[in-house]
């Protein structure tokens, strides 16, 4: 029976962490663990308003499609203040280099293409929520929809912005430069590719979280790092250093780790490279291990994040780097925290890990 531990270093450095829990992903955080960032966020968008031409929507979501036909380049599409717009179904496209913005607004949507369907550059969203109207049951599993999807964007911004019970909070794929801050995951993730921020930094240690950060009996650490990751790593890096060769190691062992199903730490990092086959905490483990071996484990905060519950085939384990979800489960892990729609467990900073290990 696996048992449960924690790094008593967490605590000192929750400050560090930005998760999703929501979870690549992610994060996504339970309705209980993220009330405090659940807040509505003060828009910081009086410069931008003052310098475009604003454009008031007033109706239904049809007259948020129209008037964003009409606008131009730099203009502020705004929603106005408490309202809720019923997208349903449907999708509103922005192509534009536009401002989409609300104060205390939501649009509920369910459509799996995305209640907004981005593409294009210099587009921000601002201070809205997105909900989906269909209240999800006791098990997760049937949230559906996508809130926003984004593809082959490029300086996307979505800021203040709340996301409710879907599938996919935010789907972005083929873009650069997206920065997503001062959002909050309910009951939803993220995925996304070259993400500069995700998650909200804890203020203070969740409730939900202290328990294990107290326990500090059964704390368990990774194992030796073998000489073979040692020769791997400096292998995959080449020349490139910092952030960038943290993210070469991690798709590395997203492409050439093989996923299987199987309980727990069952084998050493060693053995799943051997074997090129694992589970989400082999990946995790490899991959930690792997950016320890060059000492990038004491220059950013490194952490593997535990999702769902302690039973098995309901909870998924991937890492944080910096800010960053990391999930090498994946097939394109960087930025994204597996597990979807299951709230934070545990949060452990390597080299300790969340379960004892077998090996």
């Amino acid at each position: 029976m696996e048992i449960l531990s924690a790094c008593g270093a967490l605590k000192m450095n929750m400050r560090k962490i930005i998760i999703l829990i929501s979870l690549a992903c992610l994060v996504a955080l339970s309705i209980s663990s993220v009330q405090a960032s659940n807040e509505n966020v003060t828009l910081q968008s009086a410069d931008h308003d003052a310098l475009n031409s604003q454009i008031p929507v007033d109706g239904s979501a049809d007259e948020i499609a129209k008037q964003i036909e009409k606008a131009e380049d730099g203009d502020i599409v705004d929603l106005g203040e408490n309202r809720q717009y019923n997208i349903n179904n449907d999708s509103i496209t922005i192509s534009k280099k536009i401002t989409l913005k609300g104060s205390n607004v939501t649009i509920t949507s369910k459509s799996s293409e995305g209640g907004l369907r981005l593409q294009g550059n210099d587009i921000t969203i601002l201070g809205i929520t997105f909900k989906n109207p269909v209240e999800p049951k006791e098990d997760s599993s049937i949230l559906s929809g996508k809130a926003i999807y984004a593809t082959e964007t490029s300086n996307l911004v979505i800021d203040g912005c709340q996301f409710i019970n879907y599938e996919c909070g935010i789907d972005i794929l083929d873009s650069n430069n997206t920065t997503i801050k001062n959002c909050s995951f309910t009951n939803t993730t993220l995925y996304g590719d070259n993400v500069n921020q995700i998650f909200p930094i804890f203020e203070e240690i969740p409730s939900e979280l202290e328990v294990f950060c107290e326990d500090q009996t059964n704390l368990n650490t990774t194992g030796k790092i073998s000489k073979e990751i040692k020769i791997l790593a400096k292998q995959i890096v080449g020349k490139t250093k910092g952030i960038e060769a943290v993210k070469k190691l991690a798709i590395w062992v997203s492409k050439n780790i093989v996923h299987e199903t199987a309980e727990g730490f069952y084998q050493s990092p060693l053995t799943t490279l051997q074997r090129k086959l694992g589970n989400c905490c082999c990946h995790s483990e490899l991959f930690l291990q792997l950016c320890a071996s060059l000492g990038y484990t004491n220059q950013f905060d490194m952490y593997i994040v535990h999702v769902g519950t302690m039973e098995f085939g309901k909870r998924h384990f991937f890492t944080v780097v910096g800010n960053l979800c990391v999930d090498t489960d994946k097939r394109n892990p960087w930025g994204r925290g597996g597990g979807v729609n299951k709230q934070v467990y545990s949060i452990t900073k390597y080299p300790y890990l969340p379960l004892i290990r077998k090996y």
